[in-house]
């Protein structure tokens, strides 16, 4: 569904309606429901590990801040799957095409720049490495 926001300009955004079974730890403002922070971490991983797209690492970097390794049950399995991200992550073809998306479709995020890309996604792949090791510390 899209949706046109008004501030102090409009702003056209779009919000995703799953017509799936709901699972029990949905957080509530009102009748809205929303997704935990954890599952939407899982769930930007897995996206990132099937499309590889900037975006998606541009998630998980915020998503990173708002996550504990605590608060996951199956922590070898999450770690694994970090694992992957970071693997794929470095990927320099990913890095070129990362910079190219950001030319040919004006690909813009807050803070991020076309010349830190790289400096971001190694300082985005450090911090997975720490919260790795905070998953397999606490098994």
């Amino acid at each position: 569904m899209n949706i046109l926001l008004h501030t102090y300009k409009p702003h056209r955004t779009k919000v995703d309606l799953d017509f799936v079974e709901l699972p029990d730890n949905l957080k509530y403002e009102g009748k809205l429901g929303f997704y935990t922070a954890e599952r939407m971490f899982v769930s930007k991983l897995l996206t990132y590990e099937s499309r590889k797209e900037l975006k998606d690492i541009y998630d998980i970097a915020q998503l990173l801040r708002l996550v504990e390794a605590r608060d996951f049950e199956e922590r070898g399995k999450l770690a694994e799957l970090v694992d992957r991200v970071i693997d794929g992550a470095g990927d320099d073809q990913l890095i070129t095409s990362y910079k190219r998306q950001m030319e040919n479709i004006d690909l813009r995020f807050k803070n991020l720049r076309r010349k830190n890309i790289q400096s971001f996604i190694e300082r985005t792949c450090r911090d997975l490495r720490v919260f790795r090791n905070e998953l397999l510390k606490g098994r």
